[in-house]
């Protein structure tokens, strides 16, 4: 899937706060700063709504950030995991009532 790379070439200020607030949402922030975004419907009609302070060049490829890690393990198993050990290693937590239940023994 190509991928578009953004540049915001002129200033949002004088324009419709709407538009400031679609250049955000893109990751725009100064101007000359550029992002690259994946090619679909929703960027696509950012873009035209900015389309008179940006340029837009088209990449080959997939964009940063949308690849896959094939073969490693993914985060959220890894931080899963590591939370198992952890309360491996710690004694349950006792309750109030199991302690008051212990003092009224002894």
């Amino acid at each position: 899937m190509p991928a578009l790379k953004i540049t915001l070439k002129k200033s949002l200020i004088g324009y419709e706060k709407s538009q400031g607030k679609t250049a955000h949402a893109l990751g725009l922030g100064k101007v000359g700063s550029s992002i690259v975004q994946p090619d679909n419907g929703a960027v696509r009609g950012m873009i035209s709504k900015l389309e008179h302070v940006v340029v837009v060049e088209t990449l080959a490829g997939d964009p940063p950030g949308k690849r896959r890690n094939i073969g490693k393990a993914s985060a959220p198993a890894a931080a899963a995991e590591a939370k198992t050990e952890k309360a491996e290693a710690k004694p349950a937590a006792r309750t109030r009532r199991a302690k008051a239940s212990d003092a009224a023994t002894e």
